[in-house]
């Protein structure tokens, strides 16, 4: 005869703020880790990571990262950890199509001439209109000086004692030109400079100096960053670019310094329409956003400015206003680098510990005055925001905490909040993608990146995946209920014990019982490999618990029932568990054949 089961099927996210016996038993709640619900609305262990470098704490951690995607063609990742600069090259996957980079260090003490503080950094790209190409800015807390560079940068293919030629194949390019690299210059390699004189409009650079024929083939080939000076500001932390005017300034100083649009090493002041200008504002800054009409300048204490222009009906003079906009105390950003330009909106975390917007998010627009992590703010409420982290990847906010070594990420086309991400041996605090949309991270306290939401493991080490289900009354909370059995469907992997913990009542004061499943169990098991639903299985259009990224063979489809010894409670919390390395499950449905126990109410009824 069937039985009538309760499922729960469908499952709508992360929430750590209501209280716990009453929220939603398709919600994941406190305790709940590494587990993904996917665009199927399945449960799922996350992905794992592998590092692309072997970096040291002893190094310090990646204090700023950067995409930027030339008017060339060319795409970089950059990253900077204590007083170098490095671009991140993808060459290609290996034979476990698992994707594969080269470092290239394009600035040190040993480049330049002037060292780059080993504070955060900041980017941001402008035009250069004498060279007409793009540009990218770098700042890093450093007294008076900022940087530009030309994203000049190629593969040698062989030298002579004055000439170098271009590795056309590996840089998809046919001259120097064509990346970036002047008419006459300087070309460093292998951490030596060579000077030329002409070549450039070919593969093969002319006029060298000093003799070049012991460069190795394949060596990277760059024009340095330049170094720029700037008065006024102090140490110069922030950039940012709003009609092509570079706007600087500092956490120590309200003077804000903006360049002429046609030429970004000028400030000197002036009325005219681009003009240079300094500004003042009422805080000490603390970053810059470029809106779709004007730029957001963010001070520590509270304040948020909006900086407006309007152009004289002549059309010669330029005019800019400073407008503070209505924010309330503690709604400042709580740290310079947790906030992000995302599509039409800026996303911030503020000092009540909130993540917020300012404008339109798309798919977002009812709930402009909602804080998003109202519905996470237990767990808001108790992280440490310092150096906090706010990234962008597939329709996803992603929020990096590592004070508090975790991630948070907040599915924009679901509206929901996956469960805390934390890697075992990583402590993510930035992160890039690469020209083909893998994440990358890069760590908070050594000089290491990551590929993220890749293979089985964490680095090689296991790691916990955890989905505490919301307790769940089943519709009746004052009657107490009991069970025979209880369901659950779904994929495993052949690697590692899942357990199942039900605990009846408020923390198993009634009762508390363990069991425990396996691939091995062959009777449950259904097939012998995964029939599409992980490999299908698409966080915010990327794959983050799917057969795409773990071979079909180790990913088992299961159906099972576990007999249990009846218990009377009022409500049931779940949790599903798996801690082995190379573990992983993916959760349909679970339930029980409720039924209604005799004199239900009378052991809570008061005579």
């Amino acid at each position: 005869m069937a039985q009538d089961f309760q499922l729960t099927s469908t499952f709508s996210g992360y929430v750590n703020a209501l209280e716990e016996t009453n929220a939603n038993p398709e919600t994941l709640a406190e305790g709940s880790k590494n587990i993904i619900i996917n665009l199927e609305g399945s449960v799922a262990t996350r992905r794992g990571f592998y590092s692309i470098n072997e970096g040291s704490q002893a190094n310090g951690g990646i204090t700023g990262s950067t995409n930027w995607s030339t008017n060339r063609g060319q795409y970089f990742m950059l990253r900077k950890w204590g007083t170098s600069l490095e671009v991140i090259i993808y060459t290609g996957d290996d034979n476990e199509d698992k994707p594969q980079y080269d470092i290239v260090t394009i600035y040190d003490d040993s480049i330049g001439s002037t060292s780059m503080s080993d504070g955060h950094a900041e980017f941001a790209t402008l035009w250069n209109d004498t060279r007409k190409i793009d540009q990218l800015i770098i700042t890093s807390h450093t007294e008076d000086v900022f940087w530009s560079w030309s994203g000049a940068l190629g593969v040698v293919d062989s030298t002579t004692s004055n000439t170098i030629t271009l590795d056309t194949d590996s840089s998809d390019v046919g001259t120097w030109g064509e990346l970036g690299f002047p008419a006459t210059g300087t070309v460093t390699i292998d951490g030596n400079d060579y000077d030329y004189t002409g070549g450039n409009s070919t593969d093969t650079l002319t006029g060298v100096t000093p003799d070049a024929s012991s460069v190795t083939s394949g060596s990277y080939a760059f024009e340095k960053p330049e170094e720029h000076s700037v008065t006024g500001i102090g140490k110069v932390d922030f950039c940012g670019v709003f009609r092509n005017g570079l706007y600087l300034g500092g956490e120590n100083s309200r003077i804000i310094r903006k360049s002429n649009s046609t030429d970004f090493t000028d400030f000197t002041a002036s009325t005219a329409v681009g003009g240079p200008r300094e500004l003042t504002i009422d805080d000490n800054c603390s970053g810059f956003i470029p809106s779709r009409k004007s730029m957001l300048i963010f001070g520590q204490d509270d304040s948020i400015f909006e900086q407006k222009y309007t152009i004289s009906s002549d059309q010669t003079k330029e005019y800019f206003e400073i407008e503070r906009l209505s924010t309330a105390a503690q709604q400042g950003v709580i740290t310079p680098s947790a906030k992000k330009r995302i599509k039409n909106a800026v996303v911030y975390i503020t000092a009540d510990k909130t993540l917020d917007t300012i404008e339109f998010v798309e798919n977002i627009n009812e709930q402009q005055n909602v804080p998003l992590s109202d519905i996470i703010k237990n767990d808001f409420d108790n992280l440490n925001f310092h150096n906090a982290v706010i990234g962008y990847w597939q329709r996803n906010i992603l929020v990096a905490v590592p004070n508090s070594s975790k991630i948070f990420v907040y599915d924009l086309q679901r509206k929901l909040w996956q469960a805390p991400i934390e890697y075992n041996g990583a402590t993510v605090g930035y992160f890039s993608t690469d020209e083909n949309g893998t994440l990358i991270g890069h760590d908070a306290f050594e000089n290491t990146s990551y590929v993220l939401f890749n293979g089985t493991n964490d680095g090689g080490e296991a790691f916990e995946s955890t989905a505490v289900f919301a307790y769940n009354n089943f519709g009746f909370r004052f009657n107490q209920k009991h069970f025979t059995h209880y369901v659950q469907d779904g994929y495993i992997s052949r690697a590692g014990d899942l357990t199942r913990t039900l605990n009846y009542d408020f923390e198993g004061f009634t009762a508390s019982e363990d069991r425990v499943f396996s691939a091995d169990e062959s009777a449950f098991i259904s097939n012998t490999d995964d029939s599409g639903g992980l490999g299908h299985a698409h966080f915010g259009g990327a794959s983050l618990g799917g057969s795409e990224l773990t071979p079909p063979s180790k990913q088992l489809r299961f159906r099972y029932a576990d007999a249990v010894v009846p218990n009377r409670f009022f409500e049931l919390e779940v949790v599903y568990r798996m801690d082995e390395k190379d573990a992983n499950f993916r959760l349909v449905s679970h339930g029980a054949n409720i039924k209604a126990s005799e004199n239900s109410v009378a052991v809570i009824t008061r005579e």
